[in-house]
């Protein structure tokens, strides 16, 4: 599997049905034999993988080990993974059979593996989490579905004194039984039941004893909490999903365990809610949410702007395909649509959503939905577009208004640049403009594309959604209407890649900057080296131990993060609260718990000093380069490998031989810890005359692993020994099987001796893996570069250009002797026209009450000054019409100050001026809510209301969407 395709794959995979609140990765632990569980029959030293889920905020924090049932692990626990984190408990979710092969495991043959196994994965889990810096190992709890062998964690006899990791609290979803007994010693013990399982209506569950909880929820089945139940064939009754039991049972879990471990829930939903920034959100800002930047750019031009645009009797004009379908094909040629295997467009259709557009269709909602269009995909194969635009391209339209909303990355300034189409419509000239970034920001604090939390209810991912929109036909303005969780899901993860992409480019920029130009490129050589191996690799990993990144990358990372980062990097969110509008009073009204302009935490703190975090630029960056590159390299390091030194990596193995001169070979090799050189694999091959051939379900290299490769090759056996020699391929079957030190895997040979006694036998075996040091040229390659780079060298730009450095990479080396890159397009970029953001001076002098009116200039105009009617442009116009409009919004605008004055959990609505409107004014909301221009404020729009017969405290008592539309659309000109 090429690079490509592995990143669209993890992306679907681990964001389709959620992103975690914290931090979150994939890790792996040992399961040694020795403890509890060590006399248990089956595979017993392998490597454990688990996804890791942390909650931003500071430690200490409880934990909880989520086990699988006997199918393993599927993608909507991690969901719940991020849920838990959300709330500030630590997830560690098992994958148990990721490196195990036990084939049907629900089958009660195989329950003598396969129980023990899972039991010791459980209690060597919690002994890991509980090791997690900023988790409390005192309150560690398990939460398992089905089968999990839950009881048997209970009572865990552990060394004197070790009370670190006890399980402190269980959960079971859907469980095969309950306990009959009192658990002993004392834990607290939930279980969630779904109302059409059998076991709920047993006597254990239906009158369970003292210290168990029983939920069951009200015309459900089982699955009741995966998205996708019954897509998956499994015994017992049919599986369904329902979203209400889903969100009610990820509260009642939340509320279990904070009843039994103190309420780090609340802490943590205090925080998210916070309006100011709190002593514990330690660290810099890697993209600083109060500092939205110039309307236009700075430097460069947006994507947008490249696309959309061409050459007019010499002059570069936007050009704009009408109708809109005839834009998504323009926009998926440049993309490469016609070279790559799937569309590299993805969409989603919101007619209840939350941009500024929300309110274009009222009241026929879906009549006209929001169309969402992100460029998710690139050609893998020759020429390569002139810029990348996957993950970097995302635009919103709302026929109704006859406006597009673009949110486009800007290379040369390293940022998203916002902008509004205006007057898309047949026969007219669309306007293009770079929007107000003060009021973009509002929502996108992130200073890029954001979007909503799985399961993406608002749009049609919701099958409810789909529904009402049926009407619309297959398609509506080329966009197909139907159930789509996987192209939403791509939508998510494309703006979940987008977020990270400007901070990347900052380590990059600012993470090898080491004041001098020679030690600068050398950290830059030794990124690249690593990006190369890990793109090689198909995603496996990168030599660590390797000059460049051990000697050059990581010292100049190392002082750059303790110079400028001492605290660590904090990164925005792209998410925000998923909604399901359809179960809403009104679904058009965002509750403000869900409105975008709350204020949002950093979604991760990056740290020099954790495991992973010095590393993400490589791999982040490594996914920008172009994917043919990889193919011609790889291509041209096999043609080189003619005087390849071969070296080779040892481990001892175990050969099964299941069958008699036609059957199966099971292959175990456990890589030696201790020792650099050797490998670990679990393969099983089947045997026929000699020929050999099956699937590697997992390979460990120094620095890397793999799963599920082809193999192919021979058996030869005789009285006294065998010899088995096999050759490992790709998934995708392209290419040579790389190392993650970039060279190739030649083969994998075993050697034992004894005579051959036929079915059953096992073998004790010498096992060694060839590689071919084809990645030789590389190094070479970039060790010089590190040493010679001189100004305008392609490791001295300022922003990491993959194609870029994928052109000066394959020249170098010789290896591009056609074309790989088609050409960029003509001509400079059309200059826009930002808005204007403030009444002119005339209409401030002409006006009656200039110094309340002067106040919400310097606290709105940011938001509130242009001539749209989302947000109302009050503010804009000549004298009389900002008078005009001033008044006709006052019970609006003193609802939303007055909620300054109330608690978070008693606001019908955000608070206004936003978090971002008093930055830009300079001040904070402590000194806003108790300064005397809030209350200037209050007082002038309190003697609007009275003069218009409208009491204040009438405007307090309505909920904030029944009050009158601040502005109609007859009193929008530009909105018409």
């Amino acid at each position: 599997m090429n690079i490509r395709a592995a990143r669209i794959l993890a992306l679907m995979t681990a964001c389709a049905l959620g992103a975690p609140a914290g931090a979150a990765e994939w890790i792996t632990f040992d399961a040694p034999s020795e403890g509890p569980g060590a006399a248990s029959p089956g595979p017993t030293a392998n490597p454990v993988r688990a996804y890791l889920a942390l909650p931003i905020v500071p430690g200490p924090f409880p934990g909880v080990v989520l086990l699988p049932a006997c199918d393993g692990r599927q993608p909507y626990q991690q969901s719940w993974a991020g849920a838990l984190a959300a709330r500030g408990i630590a997830a560690l979710l098992v994958d148990h059979y990721f490196m195990h092969d036990l084939g049907s495991t629900c089958e009660p043959v195989n329950h003598v593996v396969d129980v023990p196994m899972r039991v010791r994965h459980a209690r060597v889990a919690a002994g890991y989490l509980a090791g997690v810096p900023g988790v409390d190992g005192t309150r560690i709890a398990v939460m398992g579905w089905g089968d999990a062998p839950l009881e048997r964690l209970i009572g865990i006899e552990y060394p004197a004194g070790d009370t670190s990791h006890r399980i402190g609290a269980v959960v079971a979803i859907a469980p095969s039984r309950c306990p009959r007994e009192k658990p002993d010693p004392p834990t607290p013990w939930l279980a969630l039941l779904a109302a059409a399982q059998p076991v709920a209506e047993q006597g254990d569950c239906a009158t369970p004893p003292d210290g168990v909880d029983v939920i069951v929820y009200p015309g459900t089945s089982p699955g009741f909490d995966d998205p996708r139940a019954g897509e998956r064939s499994r015994p017992g009754p049919p599986r369904r999903y329902d979203r209400v039991a889903h969100a009610r049972a990820i509260d009642d879990v939340g509320a279990f365990l904070e009843r039994h471990f103190g309420a780090a829930g609340t802490a943590a939903r205090d925080y998210a809610r916070s309006e100011a920034g709190t002593p514990e959100e330690r660290g810099t800002w890697a993209i600083d949410p109060t500092d939205p930047g110039a309307d236009l750019p700075p430097r460069g031009a947006s994507l947008f702007d490249r696309v959309f645009s061409r050459v007019v009797d010499g002059v570069p004009v936007h050009h704009l395909p009408f109708p809109f379908e005839a834009l998504l094909d323009r926009l998926a040629a440049v993309a490469g649509a016609d070279r790559s295997a799937r569309p590299p467009l993805d969409f989603a259709l919101l007619p209840l959503g939350r941009s500024l557009q929300r309110e274009a269709a009222a009241p026929d909602y879906f009549d006209s939905p929001r169309i969402v269009v992100a460029v998710t995909g690139e050609p893998e194969v020759e020429p390569v577009p002139p810029f990348a635009l996957s993950a970097r391209l995302f635009l919103g339209y709302q026929p109704r208004s006859d406006v597009i909303e673009a949110i486009s990355y800007n290379a040369e300034a390293n940022r998203f640049e916002f902008q509004i189409v205006r007057g898309y419509r047949a026969g007219a000239t669309p306007e293009v403009r770079y929007a107000r970034r003060a009021l973009c920001t509002s929502c996108h604090q992130n200073a890029a594309p954001i979007f909503a939390e799985a399961n993406w209810r608002e749009s049609n991912a919701n099958a409810r959604i789909v529904a009402r929109l049926r009407t619309l036909g297959p398609r509506f303005h080329g966009v197909p209407v139907a159930e789509d969780d996987r192209g939403v899901a791509a939508v998510d993860s494309a703006t979940d890649e987008a977020n990270l992409l400007p901070v990347l480019q900052r380590l990059w920029n600012e993470g090898c900057d080491a004041g001098h130009p020679a030690r600068t490129a050398a950290c830059r050589a030794g990124a690249v080296q690593s990006m190369l191996q890990y793109g090689l690799s198909g995603g496996a990993g990168f030599d660590r131990a390797a000059r460049l990144h051990a000697e050059a990358y990581l010292p100049v990372q190392r002082a750059s993060w303790a110079a400028r980062w001492p605290d660590g990097l904090l990164v925005p969110r792209s998410s925000i609260p998923d909604r399901e509008p359809l179960m809403l009073p009104v679904p058009s009204v965002v509750p403000v718990a869900q409105d975008p302009l709350r204020r949002r935490p950093p979604g991760q703190r990056w740290t020099f000093d954790a495991p992973r975090d010095p590393e993400r630029m490589i791999r982040g960056l490594a996914r920008t380069l172009p994917a043919p590159l990889f193919t011609r390299l790889d291509a041209h390091l096999q043609g080189a490998d003619g005087g390849a030194i071969r070296t080779e990596l040892a481990s001892a193995c175990t050969v099964l031989r299941r069958g008699q001169s036609t059957g199966t070979l099971q292959i175990e090799c456990m890589p030696h810890r201790e020792a650099a050189a050797s490998f670990g694999l679990r393969a099983t091959l089947r045997e026929h005359e000699g020929r050999v051939e099956g699937t590697a379900d997992w390979l460990e290299l120094p620095n890397g692993s793999y799963s599920q490769l082809p193999a192919l090759g021979t058996l030869v056996t005789d009285p006294t020994g065998g010899h088995l020699s096999v050759r490992l391929k790709r998934r995708d079957g392209s290419g040579a099987l790389r190392a993650p030190d970039g060279n190739t895997i030649v083969s994998i040979t075993l050697r034992w001796s004894g005579a051959d006694a036929g079915a059953g036998r096992r073998w004790e075996a010498s096992g060694t893996l060839g590689l071919a040091d084809d990645f030789a040229p590389v190094r070479v390659l970039l060790a010089d570069a590190a040493r010679t780079s001189a100004p305008g060298a392609a490791l001295l730009e300022e922003w990491f250009d993959g194609r870029a450095i994928a052109a000066w990479l394959l020249a170098s080396l010789d290896a591009a002797p056609g074309t790989v890159f088609s050409p960029a397009p003509p001509g400079p970029v059309p200059e826009p026209i930002a808005e204007s953001s403030a009444m002119p001076g005339g209409t401030l002098a002409a006006l009656a009450h200039r110094g309340p009116l002067r106040t919400f200039e310097r606290f709105c105009a940011a938001c509130h000054g242009g001539d749209t009617r989302s947000p109302p442009g009050f503010l804009h116009g000549d004298a009389t019409t900002v008078r005009e409009r001033v008044a006709h919004c006052a019970a609006r605008i003193y609802y939303r100050l007055s909620m300054w004055h109330r608690p978070v959990e008693q606001r019908g609505a955000p608070p206004m001026p936003p978090l971002q409107g008093l930055h830009l004014a300079g001040t904070d909301t402590e000194d806003w809510r108790r300064g005397e221009s809030l209350a200037a404020l209050l007082d002038y729009v309190e003697g609007l209301l009275e003069a218009g017969d409208t009491p204040p405290s009438a405007v307090l008592a309505a909920a904030y969407h029944d009050l009158d539309e601040c502005l109609p659309p007859a009193s929008v000109a530009a909105a018409q």
